[in-house]
């Protein structure tokens, strides 16, 4: 995907907005919200922020780009960013990624249909290929209402009641430590069922990533 020189400089100011809870950047925040903490995750690594409200920046396009139309050059795009995100996280703090699988939050089926694939799946598949390492297919969905369309408490009841191992995944998940991610981290909630749902099966470290966080 290409940005014209306007749009690039104005996507690299979505990373330098600050977290209102950590007063870093949002590039370099840790923070998790109180769904992860739940469940024993305490950082949440994302790219940029992001306007709920709004499509007028460069980053709140690419992020409706990529759930509205499944753009394979902004998929590429975003996977890119994302893999040299992790990339240096991990040679920072001396990790081994090469004993690492990708997993993600699946999209809800009404969702892969209304616009023709899941989006997450994809930045999964093409993240773990610039990475070198595998991407597993763990969890499924049975979510029938749109996240953003619930309360905070009736997310996380949903995300709990929504999300399912696949047969047979378990016996991929033991022992094993996973990079999950998600396009956007609001309430935390499905990657908390999807971290919960691993924890079960005794995974090994967890690491969180999404693309992007609300401002």
């Amino acid at each position: 995907m290409c940005l014209c020189e306007a749009c690039t400089s104005e996507f690299e100011k979505s990373a330098q907005v600050k977290c209102r809870e950590c007063g870093k950047p949002y590039c370099e925040c840790l923070c998790a919200p109180k769904a992860l903490l739940d469940v024993g995750i305490k950082e949440a690594r994302c790219l940029f922020a992001y306007d709920t409200r709004s499509h007028n920046t460069a980053a709140d396009r690419v992020i409706y780009s990529l759930k509205r139309t499944s753009n394979r050059d902004v998929t590429v795009f975003l996977s890119r960013l994302l893999a040299e995100r992790i990339a240096s996280d991990f040679a920072r703090e001396g990790r081994d990624i090469r004993s690492f699988s990708i997993a993600y939050a699946p999209r809800r089926t009404a969702s892969v249909i209304e616009y023709g694939g899941d989006h997450m799946k994809a930045v999964a598949k093409e993240t773990a290929r610039l990475l070198g390492i595998k991407h597993t297919d763990l969890f499924k969905s049975k979510v029938t209402s749109a996240q953003k369309t619930l309360s905070a408490d009736k997310r996380v009841l949903a995300a709990k009641e929504g999300y399912t191992l696949r047969r047979g995944a378990a016996s991929l998940i033991q022992g094993k430590p996973f990079i999950l991610i998600d396009d956007i981290i609001t309430t935390g909630a499905t990657l908390a069922a999807c971290v919960s749902l691993l924890k079960s099966a005794d995974a090994g470290k967890i690491c969180v990533y999404c693309i992007a966080k609300p401002k």
